[in-house]
């Protein structure tokens, strides 16, 4: 699913913390107990979510932030192969996708000053 986030608010609960996560459009907010995913989810970004909705919380599973609302950013491509960082995406196991969380959210946070 891809949903632009609108607000994340990080909460206390029995087993530690959380984040509950509103979404653009949708009444219905996301949860994340990851302790890794939690602080790397900005506002105001867009992402792809995977979720799992099977329980009484839907939980965010995994995440990507995708380059821009209205599609390609200027300057990239469309066609030919996928980038290779996609290709790896799908192959890393979560605690390499985590990493790649942990190194993105960083990266984020250094430039916005």
């Amino acid at each position: 699913m891809l949903a632009t986030v609108k607000k994340v608010e990080e909460r206390q609960g029995r087993s530690g913390p959380y984040w509950l996560i509103s979404l653009e459009g949708e009444e219905r907010p996301l949860y994340c107990w990851d302790r890794k995913l939690g602080p790397a989810i900005l506002p105001g970004q867009l992402y792809e979510l995977e979720v799992d909705s099977s329980g009484r919380f839907p939980k965010v599973k995994a995440l990507r932030l995708v380059a821009s609302a209205n599609g390609l950013a200027p300057g990239e491509k469309g066609e030919g192969e996928a980038p290779v960082t996609v290709r790896l995406v799908l192959t890393l196991d979560v605690e390499a996708l985590q990493e790649a969380v942990d190194l993105l959210a960083e990266l984020l946070r250094k430039a916005r000053g």
